[in-house]
């Protein structure tokens, strides 16, 4: 009988009886281990040594078990024997969610330009007719403050285009951006309920914890993830259930067809090779006019 110490790894049954496995069986089940070890992690959790020129990305694995870059997951002993070989490699990683393309982010950014334009003349035109002019005048200052904003992260995310050490995700431009989007969905909860400030200090408290955790995250050097966008949604459908209260549903549909649309190009922008965000900002155009109308509304 074979005693196994405790505490022991793993045993090579075929050394027992004096047959040690060759190079080539040490390299596959090196592989199979790495596969085990990735499969059972959380992707957030893998981070990428010197090479990759970044860390935390959710990266489609492209490559096979050569090469000299290795993929280095946390609780993982870097100093291996010779025996253990790397199952992956960076040399075949493509870059999917850090890769910037230049006119892609400056259509982006040019994109930003048509919702504030006729947000002008939808006031200038709006406002002599209104019982509320302070709250249309709100909302398109919300919106010509929020669009500088955008347009210099994405110009910055197109010149850095190429840039393996630029990370779109962890840009500081990236908080201020998505912080004015927040500040957008107060002046916004402010405008269509007709200036309730109950309504609007409930709206200022969500957005306001948003702020924080992207402020929190971003000095932790943490990247920039779904979750993010996800509170964006819940603060937008938020602001939007007074058109409902008021009976303004014309206004409403326009608005919820209008965002949710522009979502469907933002969830295909892979597809579209990275235009799908610009169309999404194209589709801010009838959802801030809709919006407009509605604050305008005499009801």
């Amino acid at each position: 009988m074979v005693h196994i110490p405790i505490g022991a790894r793993r045993l090579n049954c075929a050394s027992l009886w004096g047959n040690s496995p060759t190079a080539a069986e040490h390299r596959a089940a090196g592989i199979r281990r790495g596969r085990r070890s990735l499969l059972g992690r959380s992707w957030s959790s893998i981070k990428f040594n010197e090479h990759s020129h970044t860390t935390g990305l959710h990266e489609k694995i492209l490559g096979d078990a050569s090469g000299d870059s290795q993929l280095h997951l946390p609780y993982v002993n870097h100093k291996a024997s010779e025996t253990d070989v790397p199952f992956l490699n960076l040399d075949d990683i493509e870059h999917q969610v850090c890769e910037v393309h230049f006119w892609q982010e400056m259509f982006s950014a040019v994109t930003m330009l048509p919702p504030s334009i006729l947000a002008l003349w939808w006031v200038l035109t709006l406002s002599p007719e209104t019982q509320f002019p302070q709250c249309i005048w709100a909302l398109a200052i919300a919106s010509w403050v929020h669009c500088p904003a955008s347009m210099i992260y994405h110009i910055t995310n197109g010149l850095n285009a190429g840039n393996k050490k630029y990370d779109p995700y962890a840009s500081p431009l990236r908080l201020v951006d998505v912080s004015a989007i927040h500040c957008c969905a107060v002046a916004f909860a402010w405008a269509v309920s007709h200036g309730d400030w109950l309504f609007t200090q409930i709206a200022a408290m969500m957005n306001l914890i948003c702020v924080a955790r992207l402020t929190r995250d971003f000095l932790k050097g943490k990247r920039g993830a779904q979750d993010d966008l996800y509170r964006v949604c819940r603060c937008i459908a938020f602001y939007l259930l007074p058109l409902l209260w008021r009976g303004d549903f014309v206004n409403f549909a326009g608005a919820v067809v209008s965002i949710s649309l522009g979502g469907v190009f933002q969830l295909v922008d892979e597809r579209l090779h990275g235009w799908g965000h610009g169309l999404f900002h194209l589709m801010l155009t009838p959802y801030v006019g809709f919006l407009l109308h509605s604050a305008a509304a005499n009801f």
